[in-house]
């Protein structure tokens, strides 16, 4: 049994099918792929605790009161160039151990930045862990992350005889899709 001889005219319609088909595909996802998120930020607020921290265990609520910080990031967010200082605020519920030593929090947290594009509103689920002054930080927003770590500076309250209900909290990290 012998083969049936393909034609050069076969061979350049096949070529010529996948070709379309691999435009067709890269095409789709050029025009699918979400907006780049690129930014590393550094931020300050104010978080108010309540009933706040003391040697014992408990839980309570923290917030800054809406969007009452300030966050610098360099970079871009949904595609857009950063251009300038924005806003951000939390809101969440801790659950402690030894309250003055450690603590995990679930909430929210909002942010709104200056763009190219105008003002880009974000919100996302945040999920924190302090041992001490510091914190790890993950926030999940819409089509990216925040990676990073804050560090709570007592401002009302010293957590061993008066509960600890004000910290001014630094935070640093990065934003990625």
């Amino acid at each position: 049994m012998s083969a049936s001889p393909i034609t050069s005219t076969t061979v350049k319609c096949r070529y010529l099918v996948l070709a379309g088909l691999l435009i067709a595909v890269l095409a789709t996802a050029d025009a699918s792929a979400a907006p780049a998120t690129s930014a590393t930020c550094t931020g300050l607020m104010t978080v108010s605790l309540s009933p706040g921290f003391t040697p014992a265990a408990g839980v309570g609520t923290a917030t800054s009161g809406g969007q009452t910080g300030e966050m610098l990031c360099l970079g871009t967010l949904d595609g857009h160039q950063i251009t300038g200082t924005g806003t951000f605020g939390v809101k969440e519920k801790y659950t402690s151990g030894a309250a003055c030593l450690t603590d995990t929090s679930k909430g929210q947290v909002s942010a709104t930045f200056p763009t190219t594009g105008g003002p880009i509103s974000i919100t996302g689920t945040l999920q924190a862990r302090r041992v001490g002054l510091v914190e790890s930080i993950g926030i999940q927003f819409p089509g990216s992350q925040f990676t990073g770590v804050a560090i709570d500076v007592p401002t009302e309250g010293n957590c061993l005889t008066d509960p600890l209900t004000r910290v001014l909290v630094s935070v640093t990290g990065t934003l990625a899709a």
